[in-house]
């Protein structure tokens, strides 16, 4: 059990996008930033929001946009999102088919920009924007 997760100065800060193109897809949203608020410490999280499939081939996604602070690497992070996708439905087949039942994505960790390519993106930018202010570091802070 990690103590103090919501001190900044003993965890790293992270942030995650999360989004979904189901039926349910905002329901999904809300369930994974739910479980994503009992695994990390969840700072700040934008509302849920939908944005267009970005090729305009497939159904629109809810998003969100999180903040966090946790004692995990980066390596745990990872597995542990790609465990909540797989135990959720997601699988290569599905993505290549255009249903995503939950993807959740590790933009950030600390100053290490992980996924550059997402920071212009508007199912990203959407949601950062609501919640940039409360970032602690400068870097993210002004970027978008």
């Amino acid at each position: 059990m990690c103590n103090n997760l919501n001190n900044s100065a003993n965890n790293a800060t992270i942030i995650l996008s999360v989004g979904s193109n189901t039926k349910s897809s905002r329901w999904r949203v809300k369930n994974a930033l739910k479980w994503l608020n009992g695994r990390f410490y969840i700072k700040s999280a934008s509302i849920v929001y939908s944005t267009p499939e970005i090729s305009g081939r497939f159904a629109e996604y809810s998003n969100a946009v999180a903040i966090a602070y946790t004692h995990m690497s980066q390596p745990e992070i990872i597995k542990a999102l790609k465990s909540y996708e797989c135990h959720n439905g997601r699988t290569k087949s599905s993505k290549a088919s255009g249903r995503v039942t939950i993807d959740i994505d590790l933009i950030a960790y600390d100053d290490s920009i992980l996924r550059p390519k997402e920071l212009n993106r508007n199912y990203f930018t959407i949601g950062w924007n609501q919640i940039k202010h409360t970032y602690p570091h400068n870097y993210m802070k002004y970027r978008t």
